[in-house]
């Protein structure tokens, strides 16, 4: 039995009956393991589930892979692969390595993308590094679309990014995937990352086609840290706003509810799970008829 995807059951709802295409990230639970995560995510009757590849590697690729199958849930994204510039502690080659068995990973669990933090500042010149990180996502491009699967660019804010990527604002998120200038490369629409910007909802139009895949939190007026999460409606991003305006403008992906919060990670996985879901469920509450019926399934 193969794992299901989203296009599996397209124009369908979602079995909680949520107008939108959504998932629960292994990351809002990081602390409980694969099996309780699929578990209590079937029980939650969510859709879909945002796969952390730790989680993966202690439970085993095969095990997984038939594990989701057997629960009929579809794999949002897989996270995460890069490093292609030294930062995290890995050559060029060693990290185009991992990335292709993550990838390989990734399309074994019918995931719709891979989320790609290409590293920060590493030992190279900003040029080089940015052609060293075009080149590999391009190469590594080539081959995700044999599996159909789309590679997401993780912008995130400089004080937070520490190895992960060198890409810290909208733009720079967005010349880099029009300068790859491969179908099936988009960015990541991180809110925590993003959602402080105050011309991020009136320039939503401009990039949504270049979505690949929004993770969806709230955050508090002036974080500090990346656990100053919280679940939607708790904090002050415009998220209503925010989703209103990019199923608007016809982005078709899948919302990832990724939360990282102290909070959330000392509850059981079921409670976290369950309040999730119905932060997701009060915030469609929230959206215009028209719209929050969109995007289903």
């Amino acid at each position: 039995m193969k794992p299901v995807s989203f296009q599996d059951h397209a124009g369908q709802a979602t079995p909680d009956g949520v107008g939108l295409r959504y998932s629960i990230s292994q990351l809002t639970t990081m602390r409980s393991s694969f099996d309780e995560d699929v578990e209590q995510a079937v029980e939650a009757c969510a859709p879909a589930i945002g796969v952390w590849r730790r989680k993966v590697d202690e439970y085993g690729e095969q095990q997984a892979a038939e594990r989701i199958a057997a629960a009929e849930l579809a794999v949002s994204s897989v996270s995460f692969v890069g490093g292609f510039t030294g930062s995290a502690g890995m050559t060029y080659r060693e990290a185009m390595a991992d990335a292709y068995s993550t990838l390989f990973t990734a399309a074994s669990l019918r995931a719709e993308c891979l989320v790609v933090c290409p590293g920060s500042r590493g030992r190279y010149t900003a040029r080089h590094e940015r052609r060293l990180i075009i080149h590999a996502v391009r190469e590594l491009a080539i081959a995700a679309e044999e599996f159909n699967l789309t590679l997401a660019l993780q912008p995130m804010q400089p004080q937070f990014s520490h190895r992960w990527t060198g890409l810290h604002t909208l733009d720079s998120a967005l010349e880099m995937v029009d300068e790859v200038d491969r179908p099936n490369v988009g960015m990541v629409l991180d809110t925590f990352h993003l959602g402080h910007d105050r011309e991020l909802v009136e320039r939503i139009p401009e990039f949504a086609d270049r979505v690949a895949i929004v993770q969806l939190c709230d955050a508090v007026a002036h974080p500090k840290s990346v656990y100053d999460r919280c679940l939607p409606g708790e904090g002050v991003l415009p998220l209503r706003e925010v989703v209103n305006t990019l199923l608007e403008n016809d982005y078709r992906g899948c919302f990832d509810l990724q939360i990282w919060s102290e909070a959330l990670w000392r509850q059981p996985a079921d409670v976290t799970i369950r309040e999730t879901r119905e932060s997701l469920l009060q915030l469609c509450s929230t959206l215009p008829d028209s719209t929050s019926q969109t995007v289903v399934g």
